[in-house]
């Protein structure tokens, strides 16, 4: 660790200096310059070249100095944490992502594999509202914090790193830090999988479920669900239903979990087959004091996410799903750009430039999606997204009065991160204006890294 009296230091402060005397030699040369014209003019400005290129040549070695000291600060850190990672990896990797800000979520896919591949990930976010410590000090406040970690050197890093912040002190963050814990409420969900059940007289399905306590837990394979099904419903026997009861039985599912004395999810994700995405499914909930016939008792701000069911297993698409969702969240990803427009004339172009594209998320689908089957033979564009690894599609379910569908699909998009549109989405439904565009938008957002086992 770079102490004190470490000569990059002793440098870094002798320039910094040396810029402070010339920065003020430049400003009293150059408040000279007020009212002067012709040759007093010019000997002046002519006196002011040198130190312009001296406050330029000072800044670019105090720049230099700082650097080897960041990387010194760095390589410190990730020498600290070597043995801890190589001990128990799982334990600094789940802090890891604990400490991430909301506008760097992308990072929780990551797998890093040493201390210093970490530390290298945490150094490198940037944010456009930047919180009030660095995400590596917010890990590593995380880690001085959990009691089963002991790492030697860690608290001094950190209040070597703290001190530069306000004069900040390593009990202030920790404090900050805790109390963050205490007040922070772990995110639940509810999984449902709408499974489609061979029978010779008409379409039918099963309904299973899985409630979630903490979403971050169980993506980090450190927590399971509890599982629920219908009265009666068994693998040998499965209790069926067909497309007309579908919301009666989804509804009966919910009660199920809600009677077990759970807390209502904050999500709901509904993995269904073709047949049952262009459902209106999103309009079936109320808050439960104004519960209402055909609603589901959730509250407003529950989120619902319509998934593909028939991707589950799909191992053809798995990694290349995953991979494209790993653009989520990243701030420098434009949501507008991020989704193709694609209808019965240039589906199969679309797909072909999301191939190409790496910045490419999803599709908006600028037609009604019973006019896509002729794009791909006859098939539905439901039962086509079951066989691409297209994380996201945005479309209609009926036309809107007075818009075009683009134009409605783009003011959902127009918002700043990817993130935000499940959101966007959410927030319209609740609008209560007659033909507003909550009433027709439907939206597949399908997270790879949450599903059912």
């Amino acid at each position: 660790m770079a102490s004190p009296s470490d000569p990059r230091r002793l440098k870094l402060e002798r320039l910094q200096e040396q810029h402070c005397d010339v920065k003020a030699a430049y400003d009293r040369e150059r408040s000279q310059l007020k009212g002067q014209v012709g040759a007093a003019e010019t000997q002046i400005e002519q006196k002011l070249e040198p130190l312009v290129e001296r406050l330029t040549e000072l800044a670019q070695q105090i720049s230099d100095v700082e650097k080897s000291l960041e990387d010194c600060r760095l390589s410190d850190l990730a020498d600290c944490l070597e043995t801890a990672f190589e001990n128990d990896p799982e334990t600094i990797k789940q802090i890891f992502r604990q400490a991430l800000p909301q506008g760097a979520l992308w990072c929780k896919n990551q797998n890093p594999a040493s201390a210093k591949e970490l530390v290298t990930i945490l150094s490198k976010i940037t944010l456009v509202e930047q919180p009030p410590y660095p995400p590596l000090l917010v890990f590593a406040g995380y880690l001085l914090l959990a009691q089963a970690l002991s790492i030697p050197g860690l608290q001094d890093w950190l209040q070597e790193s703290v001190e530069p912040i306000q004069g900040g002190r390593v009990d202030d963050l920790l404090n900050t830090l805790s109390t963050q814990q205490q007040t922070q409420q772990p995110s639940s969900c509810l999984l449902v999988r709408v499974r489609p059940v061979a029978q010779s007289d008409s379409p039918s399905y099963r309904l299973t479920g899985l409630y979630i306590e903490d979403v971050e837990a169980y993506q980090d394979s450190h927590a399971t669900g509890s599982p629920y099904s219908l009265p009666n419903d068994t693998e040998e026997k499965p209790v069926t239903f067909t497309k007309a009861q579908f919301d009666t039985k989804l509804r009966a599912l919910i009660e199920i979990v809600l009677d077990d004395d759970r807390d209502l999810p904050d999500a709901l994700h509904l993995f269904l087959p073709p047949e049952l995405m262009h459902q209106p499914i999103d309009q079936w909930i109320s808050a439960p004091d104004i519960d209402a016939e055909r609603t589901f008792a959730l509250e407003h701000e529950g989120q619902i996410y319509l998934r593909c069911e028939g991707r589950l297993g799909n191992r053809r698409v798995q990694k290349k799903w995953k991979d494209r969702w790993g653009l989520h969240n990243q701030g420098q990803v434009n949501p507008t750009r991020a989704f193709l427009p694609a209808d019965e004339q240039n589906l199969t172009a679309a797909e072909a430039q999301f191939k190409r594209s790496r910045e490419t998320f999803g599709l908006k689908l600028t037609c009604p999606p019973k006019r896509l089957e002729g794009a791909i033979t006859g098939k539905s564009i439901f039962k086509w997204l079951a066989n691409v690894p297209i994380p996201a599609v945005l479309w209609l379910r009926q036309p809107h009065p007075t818009a075009s569908c683009e134009d409605c699909l783009n003011e959902v998009l127009n918002c700043e991160q990817l993130e935000d549109i499940p959101g966007k989405v959410a927030d319209r439904r609740l609008l209560v204006e007659p033909d507003h565009l909550g009433q027709h938008v439907s939206i597949l957002w399908d997270n790879p890294y949450l599903t059912p086992p």
